[in-house]
């Protein structure tokens, strides 16, 4: 997540680190405050389908982590490992843009955000609790 975050960071878009959600229910490593919205990013091995074959325990685990982010106004965004690494520098950031903004209804139009000075990076809604990013941001 760490190539993630720094994707992120090159397109302009802010991300934060180690947001907690709730009083503490979760942890999101790497989030982002785009347009008033929290978005949760984090990478699955194998795509989830093939996962839920394979284990239904862990499927049902993400599930659960899944609802209980959206129900704190979280977007959850899952990359998908396998696809990852077999991308370049310039098709990472494109592939990040086209899961951020299929995770917000945007479909496959060219992202765009707005993030305003001094909200923090996953925005004021963490539940007042920390959001560590690399400029050390806390709120």
């Amino acid at each position: 997540m760490d190539e993630v975050f720094n994707i992120l960071e090159e397109m302009g878009l802010q991300p934060g680190r180690h947001c907690v959600v709730g009083d503490g229910l979760a942890e999101v490593e790497v989030g982002l405050y785009l347009n008033g919205v929290k978005v949760a990013l984090d990478m699955e091995a194998r795509r989830p389908l093939h996962a839920m074959a394979s284990d239904a325990k862990s499927y049902a685990l993400r599930r659960a982590a899944r609802s209980m982010l959206q129900a704190h106004g979280w977007h959850p965004v899952t990359l998908v490992a396998t696809d990852w690494h077999q991308l370049d520098g310039e098709q990472k950031a494109s592939y990040l843009a086209h899961c951020i903004n299929h995770a917000l209804g945007h479909g496959n139009h060219e992202h765009s955000h707005e993030h305003q000075q001094g909200q923090g990076s996953c925005g004021t809604g963490c539940g007042g609790s920390r959001c560590g990013n690399s400029n050390g941001h806390k709120h």
